[in-house]
């Protein structure tokens, strides 16, 4: 058979795999090939042992593995298998272990050559309250249905954007029940100032967080953008910042961890 066979052959082979196979992510995709050793075999052949890395532009998934097979008769694997364990949305992770090729060193290495199958499980947070869809956004105050304080499409929104991190899960619904303080009760500047003190704390909350290599900023940031999904609640949230304005009074003090309402070095990730 010729190697050009071979090739349409294997091909053939991965698009079905694809296509049948439920827990295969395109999403998913393999790169930034790391070197960890390398080693002679004999007078022509190396081995070659590195890590890899995932990118997922997709929705979080969990138990992410993959296999690697090669085009090319100058490149063999020899361990074809890497385990990355959760990936969340518009996360790149590092392999948790290594493959291993063996490359002729007569015949230049081509990444093109390695083709990868890679599969992975959805994340799915148990218990979370049904999407509200549009009306959710009927009124000022939302659907809150299991009366915790934060909206149903917020508590969806941090459960299914967050899954591999529980700070940030946990800081996140922190600052979500704070804001949504501040959104009903910007009628008035003084129900403004009383929030306040609630939203600063719970901010330098989620900005501590950032020594578990965490963006607090950007979690922030991506939060009041989903909170304030609405012109009624985008002009509530403009009320609460204007009543806050031009005015002096006395904001609390916390040292950063104690912002938090929760122990953060006893939560996962």
């Amino acid at each position: 058979m010729t190697r050009e066979f071979k090739y349409f052959t294997f091909i053939i082979t991965l698009f079905l795999t694809f296509l049948y196979v439920p827990n295969a992510f395109a999403e998913l995709t393999i790169g930034n090939y790391s070197l960890q050793s390398k080693e002679r075999v004999n007078r022509t052949d190396y081995a070659y042992t590195y890590k890899a890395d995932i990118t997922n532009t997709g929705d979080a998934v969990i138990n992410a593995s993959a296999t690697v097979n090669s085009l090319s008769d100058k490149t063999k694997v020899t361990v074809d298998s890497l385990s990355f364990g959760s990936v969340g949305a518009k996360e790149t992770v590092t392999s948790n272990d290594t493959f291993i090729l063996t490359q002729d060193r007569r015949a230049a290495f081509n990444p093109d050559d390695l083709v990868w199958e890679i599969t992975a499980d959805p994340a799915v947070i148990s218990d979370l309250p049904p999407d509200p869809g549009e009306a959710g956004k009927a009124t000022l105050e939302g659907i809150d249905s299991d009366n915790d304080g934060v909206r149903d499409d917020i508590q969806r929104y941090i459960a299914l954007t967050y899954p591999e991190s529980e700070k940030v899960r946990v800081g996140s619904l922190q600052l979500a029940k704070a804001m949504q303080i501040a959104i009903l009760g910007s009628s008035t500047k003084q129900k403004s100032i009383s929030s306040s003190f609630y939203v600063n704390k719970s901010i330098e909350c989620l900005s501590y967080l950032s020594k578990y290599g965490i963006d607090g900023s950007e979690v922030i940031a991506n939060l009041i953008g989903k909170l304030v999904n609405t012109v009624d609640r985008y002009s509530a949230y403009s009320r609460y910042n204007q009543n806050l304005s031009g005015n002096s009074f006395r904001i609390p003090q916390y040292d950063r961890k104690s912002s938090c309402d929760f122990d953060p070095e006893k939560l996962l990730k």
